[in-house]
């Protein structure tokens, strides 16, 4: 199948010039890491701790002819207390309004499935 037959997966308009990336995924995957590769700073937290990151954390980065706002989120979680679902709720706004979504994951974690 190929891209333009994929409404997942469309190319660039030639008219784009900037968007919005919305890094996501479970905790300690490597959001903040990427986030920080993606915008050549050391922006975000880069911890073992899982829930670092609270509330989005805003980058940018400019390649080629783009211009993108890159927001590393919380990881997505089952929340259990109300911090946790405020979390979440950015998450779940992040993955409707994002023009891009990343969605990171750990290969060697064993709760996510092949």
């Amino acid at each position: 199948m190929s891209s333009t037959e994929n409404p997942v997966f469309q190319p660039v308009p030639p008219t784009f010039q900037a968007g919005y990336v919305a890094v996501i995924g479970l905790p300690n995957a490597g959001k903040s890491t990427l986030l920080n590769h993606l915008i050549e700073q050391k922006l975000s937290i880069v911890t073992d701790k899982p829930q670092t990151t609270r509330k989005n954390v805003l980058g940018h980065s400019e390649r080629a002819r783009l211009s993108n706002s890159i927001h590393g989120y919380a990881g997505m979680i089952d929340p259990r207390y109300n911090l946790q679902e405020m979390m979440m709720r950015f998450v779940k706004a992040a993955i409707n309004d994002a023009d891009l979504l990343v969605y990171v994951l750990d290969v060697s974690d064993k709760r996510q499935e092949a």
